[in-house]
């Protein structure tokens, strides 16, 4: 069984109209589950496809407003130490949000 399917089958998995997802009571907010776990309910038989199709619409809205007010934040000596870790000393590396190249050669 699945960390979700368990989620779901104890209800601790909320819904917001039609979508499903986590909910956190201290900042109020709702966040859509990914595909991933959707499809896991979906295909144990624990939601139908309304479900699916109206949790991807609500992860996608969820998404965009994410991107609409993304600041990338400093990095830090940690994020650098690991980042030379898992890549290399000299290799550049890609903020997947930015775009921006950070050249680990340089720190």
């Amino acid at each position: 069984m699945s960390y979700v399917i368990d989620k779901y089958k104890k209800e601790e998995v909320a819904m917001q109209g039609l979508a499903v997802g986590w909910y956190f009571k201290e900042t109020n907010e709702f966040r859509p589950l990914m595909m991933d776990a959707v499809m896991d309910l979906y295909l144990s038989g624990l939601i139908d496809a309304d479900i699916v199709y109206e949790t991807a619409k609500a992860r996608d809205k969820y998404t965009e407003a994410f991107f609409e007010t993304y600041e990338p934040t400093p990095y830090t000596a940690e994020d650098l130490y690991e980042m030379k870790a898992a890549f290399g000393e000299d290799e550049d590396v890609s903020d997947v949000f930015t775009g921006e190249i950070l050249h680990l050669a340089e720190y």
